[in-house]
């Protein structure tokens, strides 16, 4: 094995045998439990959040971009999608992430 293959050197064993990964007696079931208190615990997070959404106060911004130009939106509505729909359909299906 050449030198500075740690990850491959230390896995070796792992990767030889035929047995699975992990706990031995793990099954895959529909609808475990554990997805219910999970949904739960979103759901209740979800309606909090918009709830306060709800409350904030909507007014008119100006969002300046990096080259200069400005583009209007609301507060706590406009989001990046929008304001790159309002320069491009196609840079707004582009685009993966905004700050």
């Amino acid at each position: 094995m050449a030198s500075g293959r740690r990850a491959e050197k230390g896995t070796v064993a792992a990767l030889a045998t035929e047995e699975k990964i992990g706990d031995p007696h793990f099954q895959v079931s529909e609808n475990s439990p554990f997805l219910q208190k999970r949904l739960q615990v979103f759901e209740d997070l979800y309606e909090k959040q918009t709830r306060r959404l709800k409350e904030k106060p909507r007014r008119e911004i100006s969002i300046e971009l990096p080259d200069g130009s400005k583009k209007s939106g609301t507060a706590f509505e406009t989001s990046p999608y929008d304001v790159a729909l309002q320069i491009s359909k196609g840079l707004a299906e582009a685009s993966l992430v905004a700050k």
